[in-house]
């Protein structure tokens, strides 16, 4: 029993549709990062860092983060142990973003709560590549504002 052309014709299409789908998103997210990792050669933030509620040298230390960097692709976790108020509190965060130019920008939320607690920040990298200072900005769940409060990341 042949198959009449149409109904190849439908198959080739929608069988070419998912295998360039899939060689498109293969491509984005695992081939094209990786080649341009190859290429990158600006700074690498990868690693421990230690994090601040300030931007000054003497702040207290609140949390640590540890990058991961992939060509100007950032991703993250930290944990923070103190609140802004200065209430001890353990929080774990998950960390996107992206490092280009010097400059970090990132989007944060809590593992626990996602969706609901989360913020963005920008850091710019210091000239000897040991701190990264900014800002974050984020709903204060106290007092239901948005905040936009000075933050740092020291290695």
């Amino acid at each position: 029993m042949m198959i009449p052309d149409i109904y190849t014709g439908i198959i080739a299409g929608t069988l070419t549709a998912v295998l360039l789908t899939l060689l498109g998103w293969l491509y984005k997210d695992s081939i094209l990062p990786k080649l341009l990792a190859l290429f990158y050669r600006g700074p690498n933030i990868s690693g421990k860092w230690s994090s601040f509620h300030s931007r000054s040298e003497g702040a207290e230390q609140i949390g640590e983060c540890q990058f991961q960097q992939l060509a100007t692709k950032v991703t993250g976790k930290a944990i923070s142990n103190k609140s802004r108020s200065g209430i001890p509190r353990t929080r774990h965060w998950n960390i996107s973003g992206s490092f280009s130019h010097g400059k970090l920008i990132i989007h944060f939320e809590d593992e626990e709560l996602p969706y609901y607690i989360v913020g963005v920040g920008i850091f710019t990298l210091s000239g000897d590549g040991k701190a990264l200072i900014g800002k974050v900005m984020y709903e204060d769940r106290e007092s239901l504002k948005i905040e936009a409060k000075d933050f740092a990341f020291r290695r």
